[in-house]
């Protein structure tokens, strides 16, 4: 299962600066302590909700599980950060296989694009074909 989210970075900043109701909803409390901690880079902020709408995507939920992103949790906020499930979309993902969720981000300019490969066994390199400077292609087996 693939899913992908595209999202612009300063749009992403602003939200989550003017709306404490959404930045709690989309992250919790550890998640936050680690995007805060000094230095400060708002950047990884948008990285994470973007894994994260990507992730939820991948896994085709059902519209009640839809804005579960705190059950979505993101380590690391480079192009390769880790994903873990928790709560109603784990037992979800695992009720369908799912064991292994491989991401990659790539931005140009302010602009972030999360890929999201939720599967049951072990990772498949996918041939990518760049859409924009500087992405990365893997090749197929």
């Amino acid at each position: 299962m693939i899913g992908a989210w595209s999202l612009e970075s300063s749009r992403a900043l602003a939200v989550l600066g003017r709306s404490p109701r959404v930045t709690a909803a989309v992250f919790t409390g550890a998640e936050l302590e680690s995007l805060l901690r000094e230095p400060f880079n708002p950047l990884a902020c948008a990285v994470h909700w973007t894994v994260k709408e990507a992730t939820l995507r991948a896994l085709a939920l059902p519209p009640r599980l839809w804005s579960r992103w705190r059950d979505v949790r993101v380590e690391g906020s480079g192009s390769r950060p880790r994903v873990r499930l928790h709560g109603e979309v784990a037992a979800y993902a695992a009720a369908r296989g799912v064991r292994r969720v491989d991401v990659t981000v790539r931005h140009q300019d302010s602009r972030l694009i999360a890929t999201v490969v939720a599967g049951g066994g072990a990772a498949r390199a996918v041939r990518m074909m760049p859409s924009f400077p500087g992405a990365v292609r893997g090749e197929s087996r």
